[in-house]
């Protein structure tokens, strides 16, 4: 490991010790800067090191994930002192360093690797699971289950995308661009079972022909170039911070994306052979690629499929004209008046 990679480990390290929200920041802020002044993480195996990691990691999130890896890139499993003890009967050695990542309300939380604690004291026989030892052995992919496709596309409406299929050649397998005339309107639940008719801001459309796996893996991907960053209109301009890159980043960034998301969720991914091919025959990744944008954009797209109302936030985030829309739907819940809401996107009144 490389003096400079250390160093700037040690200073990642030190930006936790800031506290509340500009503590988050700090450590948030050099994550990329690690990354971008250290060409260890530019070799494109140190990059395939980083994703796996992130990959079997799955019960943290990606940006969490990464920041373990980059304090400890041998750990196996890792959990806070409270957990070893109460679980497994475990107690943190002495002087032993922990692993810090964001915690949910506050800059930092301590983790601690399998190799970094001993079984409590008076326990006879040890309770460590021999799984522990390999966590990751027996790891598989399996196509997507059944239903997870419908969820995603109905996510896409929450977000104001509509989704279709479209007829194409071999080497293009979906797309994403403005919603227009030609789409239809999108009926998106909210509340009180109501719901609202929508002018499509972007639309989603895959391949015909090809297996719900590669339909939902193209949307991640196209979502992946959407969370990233990529795509210039849309939402009124209210996306922030267009990212002006390279054609041959974007496409990095959002396979990478596809790939992150379908390993944690233990779905096969047509981005293995994309990324495999590429990190192969290419010293260094795409100079403009941002890992912090690939995680951030990864947990995102995780959020949305855990969480319906992460899909409907970030939309009215972007949209005030459906957050109006939406509030004068809640404000009806007497049943008085017409349960669906009619709007127009894009600079049209709502």
């Amino acid at each position: 490991m490389g003096a400079k990679a250390n160093g700037m480990r040690q200073d990642m390290n030190d930006r936790f010790e800031g506290g509340g929200a500009e503590g988050r920041k700090e450590v948030l802020r050099g994550v990329d800067e690690l990354f971008a002044a250290t060409k260890e993480y530019a070799s494109s195996a140190r990059f395939r090191e980083l994703l796996e990691f992130a990959g079997r990691f799955r019960q943290f999130a990606p940006y969490n994930a990464m920041l373990i890896y980059l304090q400890r890139p041998g750990a196996r499993f890792v959990l806070s002192p409270r957990d070893w003890l109460k679980k497994y009967n475990r107690v943190i050695r002495k002087d032993t360093r922990p692993i810090l990542v964001l915690a949910p309300h506050g800059p930092r939380k301590c983790l601690y690797d399998v190799g970094d604690t001993l079984p409590q004291s008076g326990v006879l026989f040890d309770s460590f699971p021999s799984e522990l030892s390999k966590p990751f052995e027996n790891e598989s992919t399996q196509p997507v289950p059944p239903g997870m496709l419908r969820i995603m596309v109905d996510r896409l409406a929450c977000l104001g995308i509509c989704y279709g299929t479209m007829q194409t050649g071999s080497g293009l397998a979906a797309k994403i661009e403005a919603g227009g005339a030609g789409d239809p309107d999108l009926h998106i639940e909210v509340s009180g079972g109501r719901t609202i008719r929508w002018q499509p801001v972007y639309s989603i459309r895959v391949a015909e022909g090809v297996s719900d796996t590669v339909k939902f893996c193209s949307i991640v991907h196209e979502l992946g170039h959407l969370f990233c960053r990529h795509l210039k209109d849309g939402y009124a301009g209210r996306t922030p911070g267009f990212r002006d890159i390279s054609h041959a980043a974007s496409e990095f960034e959002a396979e990478s994306v596809a790939w992150l998301v379908a390993r944690r969720l233990g779905v096969e991914s047509p981005s293995d052979r994309y990324l495999a091919d590429y990190l192969e025959h290419n010293g260094e990744i795409p100079p403009e690629t941002s890992v912090e944008e690939i995680l951030r954009a990864a947990y995102r797209v995780e959020q949305i499929l855990e969480k319906r109302s992460e899909a409907l936030e970030y939309f009215c985030a972007r949209c005030p004209a459906f957050k109006r829309a939406q509030g004068r739907v809640r404000s009806r819940r007497s049943g008085r008046l017409s349960g669906m809401e009619t709007g127009r996107g894009r600079g049209r009144n709502g």
